[in-house]
């Protein structure tokens, strides 16, 4: 290899600013290809949703972020109830506020709505084969099961006592704080309220 570059009069300097100039080219054609979403993503100008940095996407606003509610909350103030952003290595996600495109989606066209393999895989850790990672047959069999705790009977002799016991600490918690004067999260407190709810 060395001989052919010798007998080619090409230096390893020549090579070296051969590949950064490919490299800088590459670049430049994923900045026109995307300039204001992520790459890999196609433009939807049918959509309203923030402008993102080239390759990048929407990336950025989320990784700033504390809580990413907060950000989807002010996106859906400033474009409405359907808006989409992009993100480099999920690619394009729109997002939805409003019940009648999410009841059109989770239910009345279900079908027409399969989750990525990247949902898969990134929900299997902690939800298996659950209902919020998987789609078909699998789906079916598990909002069937989900539904039975909903039935009057078993809501009442399930949902109904694990709501009182919780419903218990809480009220034991914003005592305490009460006569302590200390201020509580009540925003923290209730979503530990709910996730203990269904949890249990």
């Amino acid at each position: 290899m060395i001989q052919i570059l010798q007998k080619l009069n090409i230096t390893f300097n020549d090579i070296y600013i051969l590949s950064l100039l490919s490299f800088a080219s590459y670049i430049i054609y994923l900045v026109i290809s995307y300039p204001d979403r992520a790459m890999g993503t196609g433009p939807r100008k049918d959509l309203v949703g923030p402008k993102g940095v080239p390759i990048f996407g929407n990336f950025f606003s989320f990784i700033k972020r504390d809580t990413y509610i907060h950000l989807l909350q002010e996106l859906a103030d400033k474009y409405g109830s359907l808006f989409t952003i992009t993100i480099l290595g999920i690619g394009r996600i729109i997002i939805s506020n409003d019940p009648q495109t999410v009841e059109y989606i989770l239910k009345t066209n279900f079908e027409d709505y399969k989750k990525s393999d990247v949902i898969y895989e990134v929900g299997y850790d902690i939800f298996g084969d659950g209902i919020l990672s998987v789609d078909g047959y699998k789906w079916k069999f598990q909002r069937r099961i989900i539904s039975q705790l909903f039935m009057g009977k078993n809501f009442r002799n399930l949902i109904y006592t694990s709501i009182t016991e919780k419903s218990k600490a809480v009220l034991n918690i914003l005592k305490k704080h009460a006569d302590s004067g200390k201020p509580i999260d009540l925003q923290d407190l209730f979503y530990r309220f709910t996730i203990d709810t269904f949890g249990e």
